[in-house]
């Protein structure tokens, strides 16, 4: 249809349903709306790369902690990763200078929930999954290991690989 022909359809089916001045103010109100939703997209946000790392185990009383949450924080900034099953962990991006470190167990107890659930679960067969998660058992440590203001654990972060091995005791 040419413009023309679609101009006239428009003042043609005004003067046969005229539309409420309601109407119109709603259809303004949602144009601009919709033109401020699209305009306020959620932005990536990228950690800043510091160059560092920081890495290590951690064991409580002499045993490997199989899952935990690493947190890594100084005055300006937070890096945490998460302790993989034979108690090693890699933190990326750490901040550099003086920080604080916490090792939190109960962050993680969720998933050792889930995964117990996922290898209780059976087929119709009766039997496991073949790609079950591997067992593992939920590790508390004192709370005051879980918050870097009070676990005590501190170190120099420097650019490059940095290493710790974190003993945790009671």
């Amino acid at each position: 249809m040419s413009p023309l022909v679609v101009a006239r359809l428009k003042v043609l089916i005004n003067l046969q349903f005229p539309l409420p001045s309601w109407f119109k103010t709603m259809k303004r109100l949602l144009f601009i709306t919709l033109i401020l939703i699209m305009g306020c997209g959620q932005t990536a946000y990228e950690i800043p790369d510091t160059g560092a790392t920081l890495e290590g185990s951690i064991t409580y009383d002499g045993k490997p902690i199989p899952l935990a949450l690493v947190i890594v924080r100084s005055e300006t900034a937070t890096a945490d990763s998460i302790v993989r099953e034979e108690g090693k962990y890699k933190v990326l991006s750490v901040p550099l200078g003086n920080v604080k470190i916490a090792v939190d167990t109960e962050a993680m107890r969720s998933e050792v929930i889930s995964r117990a659930m996922a290898r209780a679960n059976t087929g119709p067969d009766g039997k496991a999954a073949p790609n079950a998660p591997a067992k593992l058992s939920f590790f508390p440590v004192p709370v005051k290991y879980a918050d870097p203001d009070t676990s005590g654990i501190t170190m120099e972060i420097k650019k490059g690989t940095n290493t710790l091995d974190i003993t945790l005791s009671k």
